[in-house]
């Protein structure tokens, strides 16, 4: 009966013969009526059994050194032990069982584990782009940003950069820095510091050379009438907006602002850029001075105010043109003659 039990649905057996291949127990040998059939103990080639005709086989060219054979085209785990002392003949106990009985559990186990470690590995890899992406992002953000800084460019974007406070630190210092140059260019034309850094990282540089350039002067007939009972934050709005008009025809035709001085301003063409039509665009635009004044003009007489009547003078001559000043204060500008003239 114990035989009996072993004999599973999964092919597992268990069964004893001895050296002549008699069979002394085997799960098809159930009851009194299996052994009267055979008259006489059965042997293994009377059992349609070929797992334990392999095992038999086996044993009789390898003796029980093999723990696997492979019937049916499959893989059967083997375990033999030869009994000795039974009589004239030496008996063997053989248990059998497929190999995928044993293996199989633990191969489901192994996918399982598998499994779980790649979605694990897939998990651990999005959380460390995700968390690579939020750091880099920033950072490559703020290089972009820092890059443009170099051509004066200070616009950026008013999110926040990252939630790190580390990044955010930096961002608001960076954010500090752009402040204080943003201050600073409304005093420095932006297009001139922009062509200077230009020739600088070319080994141009900007020492002062004589060259010949056109001048073009502007100022505002009867300032002083105009200017007197005004109070300094309504003059200081008049003169601002007056510029505002006047810079953009010279900085559009290429002509660099040097100064304002009271109501005048001073831009000169040629420098720091060759211009062989700087005169040809000093005049234009000192033509187009002269129609956007008009418009500013007949808003403030909209408005019951007085025009501004704008004088321009233009002078083509040769000038020491570069950084003129101290270490501590110094302006792109022209002297000579032919400022003076």
């Amino acid at each position: 009966m114990a035989l009996s039990q072993d004999q599973g649905k999964d092919d597992r057996s268990v069964f004893v013969f001895d050296t002549s291949g008699a069979v002394i127990a085997h799960p098809s040998l159930i009851g009194e009526d299996a052994y009267k059939v055979f008259y006489r103990l059965p042997r293994i080639s009377d059992l349609n059994d070929s797992v334990a005709s392999a095992v038999y086989t086996e044993i009789q060219s390898k003796g029980t050194n093999f723990q696997d054979i492979e019937v049916r085209n499959e893989i059967w785990l083997v375990s033999v032990v030869r009994i000795q002392d039974i009589g004239d003949k030496a008996w063997y106990a053989v248990s059998v069982v497929p190999r995928r009985v044993v293996l199989g559990p633990m191969i489901d186990r192994a996918l399982l584990v598998g499994i779980i470690g790649l979605v694990i590995l897939f998990a651990a890899v999005a959380i460390a782009w995700i968390m690579g992406r939020s750091i880099s992002t920033p950072v490559s953000r703020l290089a972009l940003a820092a890059d443009a800084v170099r051509t004066l460019n200070i616009d950026m974007p008013t999110e926040r950069v990252s939630r790190s406070s580390e990044l955010n630190s930096a961002e608001q210092a960076f954010r500090a820095m752009l402040t204080g140059l943003e201050v600073f260019i409304r005093y420095v034309p932006k297009n001139l510091v922009r062509r200077l850094i230009q020739l600088e990282a070319k080994g141009r540089g900007v020492e002062a050379e004589e060259r010949e350039v056109t001048i073009l002067f502007t100022d505002i007939a009867g300032y002083t009438s105009i200017s007197d009972g005004m109070n300094p934050k309504e003059l200081a709005d008049l003169l601002n907006n007056y510029f505002e008009v006047l810079v953009q025809p010279v900085t559009a035709r290429g002509g660099t602002v040097d100064k304002f001085i009271g109501d005048a301003l001073m831009a000169f063409w040629n420098a720091p850029d060759e211009q062989d039509d700087h005169a040809d665009l000093a005049i234009n635009a000192a033509l187009e001075i002269q129609k956007v004044t008009h418009e500013f003009n007949n808003e403030r007489v909209a408005k019951g105010q007085k025009p501004l009547i704008t004088r321009i003078g233009l002078h083509t001559g040769r000038v020491l043109v570069g950084n003129i000043g101290a270490s501590e204060r110094m302006n792109y500008t022209i002297v000579g003659d032919a400022v003076n003239t």
